[in-house]
């Protein structure tokens, strides 16, 4: 019965091993098969966010170039119609230019030149000493460009505005078929920029406009070696897709590819706006639309990892110990359905990826100075539903708004002719469909040189979405609050669960260390026990104290403090340490400094504790050097500064996060969790003070932390001579 026993004990061993495997194999496929799935899904919602904003964008920009194109092409038919009626006259034609661009809002300049290039029509020329477009490559392309051909400059600077604009030229034909000169358009780069950076495409997300040559003629975000580049000059897209499906002829494509300018990852989405020789493309990096699927996976390999280790640890138990076997099972399988609950969270809390609103582009409206309409883009017909002409009817257009909204827009309008300032109102406005939607309507007074008002220019933006998406963040928020609640009192119950045990054990070792024979191996085994112990001791502590931070149980206790016998008790705890380093530490007490003051003294040396064990641990040589003083305002100021490694800026600006340390390789090399200074600084704040960093990478850090002091009537200390310290 015995020998059958230990046979029974290993094979039951062997089967649940097997066992294990199997399952740890069928865990590890599926969490493979979930995140090849999640992968899949990522990518295709990012090709459906790309097509949507290349679409979104293509609208809003053929609408654009296509009213330029038309507003060129009248210009050159009212070029020839004042020749031929014998006219034609350089004010008039430049009257007939003004005209044309105020109802081109996002144009600086609407210009025409004669045969040589010289510019004498238009706002802004001064005919006596005319410019000349002659050496500029978009009127070279308009001279030999086919006739009623619209030529796509490259970005340049203009020479009277002094700003960079995108040119769009057609020629001028006199009446026998001749060239006669160019009119064009500038159109402000700038505000087609500020367009494309109001869309969200990510962090490393990008749109950009290019001609049929693939030279890009606007970027965003714009690239910084090209800030010194020549007028006339572009950066050009190699992407082998990019080329494929350009001499394909296709209109439009999705594809991804590492970007021909930067080297980004993204997925791309490009149309051809309309027929015109121009693309907009918008790309989503890889980095961005897969950011929630890779913390999806690290959080499933950390799952993986941890079940293979708990699977190995509960194998070993069994062996050596078999009549723990149920507890242990329980405990791994109570531990299971923990993991699976945090995944669960975790992936229900980053599902929540938005599409852009698809109110791009916004409705556009211009007035006159009296402010009777005179103009209204194509977005409002397709809104509402009313053609154009009709929308300048008054009474007609006063009926798509709510009744409610009726009388303060009203007031609001005419407030801001009144006092020639800008307008603004919320006001509901009636879809083709009979749908009601908000929308923010703004408008700018337009003045003339002399300050009198010559126009209004305003827009209509649909925000029923936002106030949504506001809303949704509320409770988005409130949920995060709750879990971060949930987290803080978990790790606070399981802290002081496991340090009850460590307590145990590192009794057992010192036992075990002072009955062992100095120098043995099982001195130096215990020794390594009670050494890893006290380390495990300290991690937990560190963790139990922020948790009760986090979960608002930590109390403090006010009681009357020594001030000198506490700092002096701190120095003397890492002296040891310093010393075995070569390092000097130094006290100092300056004038005024209170003697004794009303605080927690175990919070206050926990405090500085914390500082001087990292200014020991971080310096190699020199010194250390805590000083206490008088605060400005009143109070007590400590400073604990070093002679150290440093730390630069952006390391400084995350410096009082948990688990945060300077980099991966302080990590590496002088351990911790980081969670030191979290702590500092909300054992600071709980005192009522505060807490500042300052340093430099390779000379040294300084941390102030001022506190209210409190300090006891009549306690302070004695004033010693200029530049006194004491050494330690």
């Amino acid at each position: 019965m015995p020998s059958e026993r230990p046979a029974s004990t290993h094979r039951a061993f062997r089967d649940l091993a097997l066992f294990l495997l199997l399952g740890f194999l069928l865990v590890l496929g599926f969490a493979g098969y979930q995140l090849a799935g999640g992968y899949r899904q990522a990518e295709a919602q990012a090709e459906q966010n790309a097509q949507r904003l290349a679409l979104t964008l293509e609208g809003y920009l053929n609408a654009h170039f296509q009213t330029i194109d038309l507003t060129l092409a009248a210009a050159a038919a009212e070029f020839i119609d004042l020749h031929r009626q014998q006219r034609f006259s350089a004010g008039q034609f430049t009257q007939q230019l003004q005209a044309m661009h105020r109802r081109l809002p996002l144009v600086s300049a609407l210009r025409a030149t004669d045969s040589e290039g010289h510019i004498l029509y238009g706002e802004g020329v001064d005919p006596a000493r005319p410019l000349s477009l002659a050496p500029r490559q978009f009127f070279r392309d308009a001279r030999s460009a086919p006739p009623d051909q619209t030529v796509f400059g490259l970005p340049a600077r203009s020479r009277i505005s002094g700003q960079w604009v995108l040119p769009v030229v057609r020629a001028l034909r006199d009446q026998d078929g001749g060239f006669a000169g160019a009119v064009y358009t500038l159109t402000d780069a700038a505000k087609i920029a500020e367009l494309f950076a109001s869309v969200n495409t990510g962090h490393e997300g990008v749109i950009t406009l290019f001609d049929a040559q693939r030279r890009v003629l606007i970027r965003h975000p714009p690239l910084p070696e090209t800030a010194g580049m020549a007028e006339e000059q572009a950066v050009t897209l190699q992407a082998a897709p990019t080329l494929a499906a350009l001499a394909a002829g296709r209109r439009e494509a999705t594809f991804s590819t590492h970007s021909s300018v930067d080297g980004i990852a993204r997925v791309l989405s490009y149309r051809r706006i309309g027929d015109l020789p121009l693309y907009v493309i918008a790309g989503v990096s890889r980095s961005d639309f897969l950011s929630a699927w890779r913390r999806e996976a690290l959080v499933t390999v950390v799952f993986i990892c941890l079940l293979g280790l708990t699977a190995t640890v509960m194998c070993g138990l069994l062996w050596r110990s078999w009549h723990r076997r149920e507890l242990a099972m329980g405990l791994l399988l109570a531990r299971d359905r923990s993991l699976a609950q945090v995944v669960a969270a975790l992936r229900g809390s980053e599902e929540r990826f938005r599409a852009l609103a698809n109110g791009l582009p916004q409705l556009v409206w211009t007035s006159q100075p009296d402010g009777r309409a005179d103009f209204f883009n194509a977005q409002w017909t397709a809104y509402t539903g009313v053609p154009a002409p009709d929308l300048l009817d008054e009474p007609r257009r006063l009926g798509l708004l709510h009744p409610d909204d009726q009388a303060p827009l009203d007031a609001a309008w005419h407030q801001a002719l009144r006092e020639g300032l800008p307008y603004h109102a919320i006001a509901r406005l009636r879809r083709h469909d009979g749908v009601w939607r908000t929308f923010d309507s703004r408008a700018l007074p337009q003045h003339d040189g002399a300050g009198r008002t010559v126009a209004w220019i305003g827009s209509n933006t649909d925000i029923t979405e936002a106030q949504q998406v506001h809303d949704e963040l509320l409770r988005a928020k409130q949920s995060a609050d709750e879990a971060n609640h949930a987290k803080s009192s978990f790790l606070a119950v399981i802290s002081h669960e496991i340090r009850t045990p460590l307590n145990g054990v590192l009794g057992f070792a010192h036992i075990g260390l002072r009955d062992s024979e100095p120098g043995s191996r099982a001195a130096q085994h215990f020794a390594r026990i009670q050494q890893s112990g006290q380390l495990l001791l300290a991690l937990i502590n560190d963790v139990l104290d922020f948790s009760k931070i986090e979960a608002g149980k930590l109390q403090l206790e006010l009681a009357p403090i020594t001030l000198r016998p506490l700092l002096a008790d701190v120095l003397a705890l890492l002296q040891s340490r310093a010393d075995q380093q070569g390092i000097r530490l130094t006290l100092r007490v300056q004038p005024g400094c209170p003697e004794v003051v009303q605080g927690d003294a175990l919070r206050l040396q926990q405090v500085l504790m914390n500082l001087l064990s990292n200014a020991v641990k971080f310096t190699a040589q020199g010194e250390v050097t805590l000083e206490a003083g008088p605060a400005d305002g009143g109070g007590l100021c400590l400073r604990v500064s070093d002679t150290g490694i440093g730390m630069a800026d952006e390391q400084l600006a995350r410096l009082f996060r948990p688990f945060e340390q300077a980099d991966s390789s302080t990590t590496r090399r002088f351990g911790g969790t980081g969670l030191g200074l979290a702590i500092t600084h909300r054992l600071v704040q709980m005192m009522g003070g505060e807490i500042r960093a300052h340093s430099q990478a390779g000379r040294g850090s300084l941390f102030e932390v001022q506190l209210p002091g409190r300090p006891v009537a009549g306690e302070t200390a004695p004033t010693p001579p200029a530049g006194a310290a004491s050494p330690r």
